[in-house]
């Protein structure tokens, strides 16, 4: 060892010792804080050390306050007072080895039984325990069951849509019902896979307007089921294989219905409207599509009021007139008439509003922008 050194060292060293000290002391405070804890604790002291990277103090952790006694014959002396023990005390003693706390989950109740397991014999539980089997029903994640009378009232509605009876009543009743809240899920899924493929146009017609109905009631929020209400209401306005007489007023009805939908949930999601909007242009733009769903397109974006007509017919004008007047030379020329009339219609509309833009209008319709008269079909 070392069996002098200079007084210039020793100050040194006890300086960088009582530095050291301090160090890990504050950072034992830290973690004493940390553990919502006023007082110092050793395995504190053994956190500091460890993140300053140095060697562990070996030894055990004790929840007791160390006492210190006073050496008799000598004030200067402390010693650590400590229990005796006896050693056969300990050798008789059975040999536990503790465990860690550890969490584990388990079934406290299945369908309203308590399963017949360990976990669940401790307590007093008031339902009926149920010894568990090897095979289990498998029930369905539902949220919700329907009462009698709910499945009752969706039957009904059902009923109407295939045959018509009660249409006004159902109509009126999903519009101003604040009880049909359960029963959407089941709606929407219904009118969705009903309408989606329907060719009957009477059929088709009393869907949109009970799914409109429904999407339009003021207690009801359909914000989760638009996925399956707004592709049900867009591919019936655009249906290309739809030729039945009425054709055209229904188009014209179910484009004011997406027109609704889209700004009473614009809220919820601000890029519906858009995103609807955006359909209807490249459905426009589509020239092997047939007339039919260009008009309801036409329709479609007049829905939404002249500020839409102005954005984006207009500028879509000047491409959209060639494939007018392609298809105006087809054999579906009465149809594509009926694409025109829209057309002349919306923008007939603008120029009342705005007569700015008449001139940006009038070369590509002339006369037939202040007076038009077309039978519909």
């Amino acid at each position: 060892g070392v069996k002098s050194i200079e007084n210039d060292a020793t100050h040194l060293l006890v300086n960088d010792a009582e530095l050291r000290v301090r160090q890990i002391v504050e950072l034992a405070y830290k973690f004493t804080r940390r553990s919502h804890r006023t007082q110092l604790e050793a395995k504190d002291v053994k956190r500091a050390m460890n993140l300053l990277k140095l060697e562990n103090v070996y030894g055990f952790p004790s929840s007791h306050l160390p006492r210190y006694r006073r050496a008799q014959g000598d004030d200067s002396t402390w010693y650590l007072e400590e229990k005796e023990i006896a050693l056969a005390d300990i050798v008789q003693q059975p040999l536990e080895i503790p465990r860690d706390y550890a969490l584990h989950s388990h079934w406290l109740a299945i369908r309203g039984k308590v399963p017949n397991i360990p976990e669940n014999q401790a307590g007093d539980v008031d339902l009926e325990p149920e010894v568990i089997e090897e095979e289990q029903e498998v029930v369905t994640n539902v949220k919700h069951q329907l009462s009698y009378e709910q499945q009752l009232y969706y039957n009904t509605l059902l009923k109407t849509l295939d045959t018509g009876t009660k249409l006004q009543e159902s109509l009126e009743a999903l519009n101003s019902d604040s009880s049909l809240t359960q029963l959407v899920p089941y709606l929407a899924r219904s009118f969705y896979t009903t309408l989606i493929e329907e060719a009957s146009l009477k059929k088709l017609d009393r869907g949109i307007r009970m799914l409109g109905a429904l999407a339009l009631n003021p207690h009801i929020n359909l914000e989760p089921y638009l996925h399956q209400i707004m592709p049900t209401l867009l591919s019936g306005l655009l249906r290309k294989n739809l030729h039945e007489e009425g054709h055209w007023k229904f188009r014209e009805n179910t484009s004011l219905i997406v027109g609704r939908v889209c700004e009473k949930y614009s809220e919820c999601y601000e890029d519906l409207k858009p995103r609807v909007l955006k359909f209807y242009v490249s459905t426009l733009r589509n020239s092997n599509l047939p007339p039919t769903s260009h008009y309801g397109a036409l329709k479609g974006v007049s829905a939404f009021g002249t500020l839409s007509t102005k954005e984006i017919l207009i500028p879509l004008l000047e491409s959209y007139m060639s494939t007018l007047e392609k298809g105006l030379r087809t054999q579906e020329v009465q149809n594509w008439n009926m694409v025109k009339a829209a057309l002349i219609s919306d923008f007939r509309q603008l120029v009342k509003e705005d007569p700015s833009l008449y001139e940006k209008v009038e070369p590509y319709f002339g006369e037939e922008l202040c007076a038009f008269e077309v039978n519909n079909c």
